[in-house]
């Protein structure tokens, strides 16, 4: 930013004194910012639901996360469901916006009848919608 405002402007301010200025003026940069994972003291922690069941085998358990990607300055959400027997990726769908319609584009893809359990850890707009579901 200062040597911006020297090119342009001719304004010469140190680096110190620019960071200052945009701070009090409650400025900020439209990148993501360092610890962009740190949780949020208010939000509801929960236990973890799947420590009383054995996963031995394919298709009993599948889970989704939710990750942003970085293409040409601009951030896409990339939702991925996963077999968490094999590690398999059942399906994924990527977008401009985290919502629920990413999840479900990605959830489209594989069979959702076959998993006995399917357990999303994410603190998204999905998790609001998708419980904990076992089927007997």
């Amino acid at each position: 930013m200062p040597v911006m405002l020297q090119r342009r402007y001719g304004i010469k301010i140190s680096q110190k004194k620019c960071a200052r200025l945009k701070k009090q003026l409650g400025l900020r940069t439209l990148y993501p910012h360092r610890n962009t994972s740190a949780p949020n003291p208010r939000a509801e922690k929960k236990d973890y639901q799947l420590k009383d069941i054995e996963i031995k085998r394919i298709d009993q358990v599948w889970t989704s996360d939710i990750t942003y990607i970085q293409i040409e300055q601009k951030n896409y959400y990339l939702c991925v469901i996963l077999d968490w027997d094999s590690r398999y990726v059942l399906g994924w769908s990527m977008g401009r916006n985290m919502d629920v319609g990413l999840c479900l584009k990605a959830l489209g893809e594989p069979r959702p009848q076959l998993a006995e359990v399917k357990h999303h850890f994410t603190k998204s707009p999905c998790a609001k919608r998708r419980k904990l579901h076992i089927n007997h």
